[in-house]
């Protein structure tokens, strides 16, 4: 089974900053985008510091290129994993 962990690092009224680790994958997808979702309901900007992610599928991906993007910021991202969500963009 996927591990993924995410835990609150910062929080202010607009703001919320999410250290994400392990790896996004088909069943740990829905854990993040539902984390993503309940804090985008509360705060103006969710941060995801991907410093930790290790392995990203493609359901990881889609899900964060179906994420509203004027509020999702991804910070820290390994190269190998932005490589990736720049492909999802030029697509």
């Amino acid at each position: 089974m996927a591990t993924l962990r995410i835990t609150k690092i910062k929080h202010t009224p607009s703001v919320i900053s999410l250290k994400v680790e392990g790896v996004v994958v088909a069943e740990s997808v829905r854990v993040l985008e539902e984390e993503c979702m309940g804090w985008l309901q509360k705060v103006k900007t969710v941060q995801l510091d991907f410093s930790g992610v290790t392995f990203i599928g493609h359901e990881g991906v889609r899900m964060l290129g179906n994420m509203p993007a004027e509020q999702l910021q991804i910070l820290h991202c390994p190269g190998f994993i932005q490589h990736l969500l720049n492909l999802r963009d030029q697509a």
